[in-house]
């Protein structure tokens, strides 16, 4: 049994969206995030630190290198989705996340190339200049983004990277893959590009996230087919065939177009989720609860006695709250934070930054 402690919610005259925490230097923790201002229209990207293991922050600052700017149709660019990680081999921050295009009126523009982009921080506190995650494999790509991740970084320093990308005149459908990147402080290069998993369904794969656990590498899947999918590596890259998650009893896990995350806690691998539940008939695609449940890696399915609740569905107004884009953090401690924009959709937008201390239970 987990003890999952939620911590009071924070900054709740913000409409902050898109928290997401990495450790950072001497105990330090490094916050992301940025205000949400309608659906997947973003302001700047944000970022604080806490002293004390997420229970303060301190007052956020831009991010000045993934800054939004105007293009000549008129188009804004903006960054979105973006998630910090330690590099530890440099003590680098990675922020990576990928670029998007708004009008003026908010309006969301898809029909413009998107690519990954990111900036490092450095343990003085400075930021690099903005980079583009470039590569020869993917100019047959309209599209490839990294997207509310999670990757890893290997022993020897390189990142293995999931992403989702397009095919070029492929009309909004994306299958996901895994890279392999170099990084030496200040880039990230490709050096590899694994196997295309595809699925024929809506916008396809996206979203991926990954775990090393027992030897063996997973990703998780969004997808858009009331379920959610995992795939198995030996080498990160190369993958198998993607299944549906489903319950050792062998039931689907009913979910609807939401990502997942992982977690790796006290020996065990963990995934978090949200899905369709006898109190959410009426929130938009299930999200609200947030759950987690430890993952049988042998037989590959989720234990559904293992199942507890991470965050509430809490109503305000009348309103539920929707809880789909979160992020998992594994602490120096061996323990870990869960960080969520639990959203309202009023006029105006009300959120609030909820965060969950979890650490495996131990009686007295």
């Amino acid at each position: 049994m987990l003890d999952i402690n939620i911590l009071p919610p924070l900054w709740k005259d913000k409409c902050f969206f898109h928290p997401a925490v990495s450790p950072w230097i001497d105990g330090t923790l490094m916050m992301t995030m940025q205000i949400i201002r309608g659906s997947d229209f973003f302001g700047p990207i944000e970022w604080c630190f806490s002293k004390d293991n997420g229970n303060t922050w301190s007052i956020q600052e831009n991010i000045l290198p993934l800054k939004s700017r105007q293009l000549e149709d008129g188009l804004w660019e903006g960054i979105a989705d973006v998630r910090p990680f330690l590099h530890r081999p440099t003590q680098k921050i990675i922020a990576i996340g990928c670029n998007t295009y708004y009008s003026d009126q908010t309006v969301l523009h898809n029909d413009k190339a998107q690519y990954p982009v990111y900036a490092t921080l450095s343990p003085d506190g400075s930021w690099s200049k903005k980079h583009i995650l470039r590569g020869k494999c993917f100019e047959r790509y309209s599209n490839y983004r990294v997207a509310c991740t999670q990757l890893i970084v290997m022993p020897d320093g390189d990142v293995l990277i999931p992403l989702y990308l397009q095919e070029n005149g492929a009309a909004n459908r994306f299958s996901v893959c895994s890279i392999l990147c170099s990084f030496d402080g200040e880039l990230l290069k490709v050096k590899s590009l694994g196997n295309i998993l595809s699925f024929p369904v809506n916008r396809g794969f996206i979203e991926p996230s990954l775990a090393f656990f027992d030897d063996k590498f997973y990703m998780t899947i969004r997808a858009e087919d009331d379920h959610a999918y995992y795939a198995v590596s030996e080498d990160g890259v190369n993958w198998n065939e993607a299944r549906p998650w489903c319950w050792d009893s062998g039931e689907k896990l009913k979910t609807s177009s939401t990502q997942q995350h992982w977690l790796k806690l006290n020996g065990a691998l963990y995934l978090l989720y949200t899905r369709k539940s006898t109190e959410n008939k009426d929130v938009v695609r299930w999200r609200a609860p947030m759950f987690i449940s430890r993952f049988d890696h042998q037989n590959g399915t989720l234990l559904r006695d293992t199942e507890q609740i991470v965050f509430p569905l809490v109503y305000h107004n009348g309103l539920p709250n929707l809880l789909g884009n979160f992020h998992v953090s594994e602490l120096p401690d061996g323990n870990a934070l869960v960080t969520v924009g639990s959203w309202w959709k009023s006029k105006p937008h009300h959120t609030e930054v909820w965060s969950a201390q979890i650490k495996v239970f131990k009686a007295d």
